[in-house]
């Protein structure tokens, strides 16, 4: 998940001969990319210490539902539900009385049915596991080992965006998507010596 943020290329782990761990640009001979070796502890400890400082104001959940406006989406699910429902309706009648042909019913009753399997809701990320987990990160990542940060880094991140010359090495995170609406309205902290 880790990458340079010079060249957008994937970044490598690589320990050196003191057993220290280093993120490097695999792909810096082939596109000229000057990123030098980072320094995963501190970079790791920066994200770490970012993670564990997120906190969602108490009208999260307004918050959200403002972003992705879920409302409107769904009353127009429903009308076009309900209609399908009818369609369905009277092509029963129309079969019932005679007017169409059984090949014709059963064909335009599988377009509608077909129709109307495709406005089921997708499944919504779980907001309520997310903030559940986000809340209680801090204490969960100071008791992690070095392979369980590394899962949990890989539930929480498509990305990580390194530089050696960024304060703290992170230059962009980029988040899974059941916690992008969250981290899109959250108190993220900032870097001490951010002035952005």
């Amino acid at each position: 998940i880790v990458y340079c943020a010079r060249c957008q290329e994937p970044m490598r782990g690589q320990p050196n001969h003191r057993h220290q761990r280093y993120y490097r640009d695999a792909w810096r001979a082939t596109t000229g990319c000057d990123q030098p070796m980072v320094r995963a502890d501190a970079t790791e400890a920066t994200l770490l210490s970012y993670l564990s400082h997120i906190q969602l104001p108490d009208d999260w959940r307004e918050r959200v539902l403002a972003l992705t406006d879920p409302q409107r989406n769904h009353v127009r699910k429903e009308k076009e539900r309900q209609s399908l429902q009818m369609r369905l309706e009277r092509l029963r009648d129309l079969y019932k009385w005679g007017e169409i042909e059984r090949d014709e019913y059963l064909s335009e009753r599988e377009t509608l049915k077909t129709r109307l399997t495709a406005l089921r809701p997708s499944k919504e990320p779980d907001l309520e596991e997310a903030v559940k987990l986000l809340e209680n990160i801090g204490e969960l990542l100071q008791q992690a080992t070095l392979g369980e940060l590394d899962k949990v880094f890989h539930a929480l991140f498509e990305k990580v965006y390194i530089d050696r010359n960024h304060p703290g090495h992170i230059y962009a995170i980029e988040p899974k998507p059941p916690l992008h609406r969250l981290m899109d309205i959250s108190l993220l902290p900032r870097l001490p010596d951010d002035d952005n």
